[in-house]
């Protein structure tokens, strides 16, 4: 089963960007993300979508 959300470390793993970077892009809207306590996740399909636009 595919991962639903990814934590910004696992998204900076994944993609080889900075975890600023994710942390930054969460922040802005640019990937979506949730907050549950004091862990922010990313959505999976967000951030692909966003490589996938980037990559065009």
């Amino acid at each position: 089963m595919e991962d639903l959300t990814l934590s910004i470390k696992r998204a900076s793993e994944i993609t080889s960007l900075s975890l600023r970077t994710i942390e930054r892009m969460a922040a802005s809207g640019e990937v979506r993300s949730l907050k549950i306590g004091r862990r922010r996740l990313v959505y999976a399909d967000s951030l692909r979508d966003f490589l996938k636009a980037k990559a065009a």
